[in-house]
């Protein structure tokens, strides 16, 4: 598999939209717990600590990498865009900014609602629910598109996006639905503009 993280990311993805059929993707619902929302929850906050670990690596791979912290620290010096990436729900009218707390040096709660899920699942299971996972799911897609985008899987995608993706202002040519692909804050060209220090 040549971009396993982007397929991975687009499996969950695309389960969210399969229980999107009996929990409806709506703010009044965010609240709303499940077995299966923790199974999205606990298979997206993996995959975001696996991904972050390696977009460090991929731009700064003389560092240290062991934790959130870490991630953050790293991340905010090379692409301090990545606080304000907005990710999109066109179908549901919603919009997440998932990494916004790293302007402030503190990890999201999302992030904190998946270590409690998973390691106090007992205590905190109300946690793993719909609000929680697409706000966690928005943060993998932004660490995926940063991770992949020499790859350039922001390039002709076609019309069918996964449910949640880069919001359209990130389309080269503005909103224009068959604009040639997407571009990201922090690179120029295919090249990211902060050097790893």
């Amino acid at each position: 598999m040549k971009l396993p993280h982007w397929e991975y990311y687009l499996s969950i993805a695309s389960d969210l939209e399969q229980a999107s059929r009996y929990v409806e993707i709506d703010k009044e619902n965010f609240q709303t717990f499940s077995l299966e929302f923790t199974r999205l929850l606990l298979a997206t906050g993996s995959e975001t600590d696996v991904v972050a670990k390696l977009l460090c690596h991929k731009y700064c791979p003389t560092g240290e990498y062991e934790n959130i912290n870490n991630y953050r620290k790293t991340l905010k010096k090379l692409a301090p865009g990545i606080c304000k990436v907005e990710i999109a729900m066109p179908r549901y009218h919603l919009t997440f900014v998932p990494w916004k707390d790293w302007e402030t040096d503190k990890n999201p709660d999302w992030w904190k609602a998946y270590n409690d899920v998973k390691h106090h699942r007992d205590k905190y299971y109300k946690k793993a629910n719909l609000g929680v996972c697409l706000e966690s799911l928005a943060g993998l897609c932004v660490l995926v598109a940063y991770l992949y985008y020499k790859e350039r899987i922001l390039k002709g995608l076609g019309i069918r996006l996964p449910i949640m993706f880069l919001d359209p202002k990130y389309k080269k040519g503005g909103r224009a639905l068959f604009s040639p692909g997407f571009e990201l804050p922090d690179f120029e060209g295919e090249k990211l503009v902060t050097k790893c220090v």
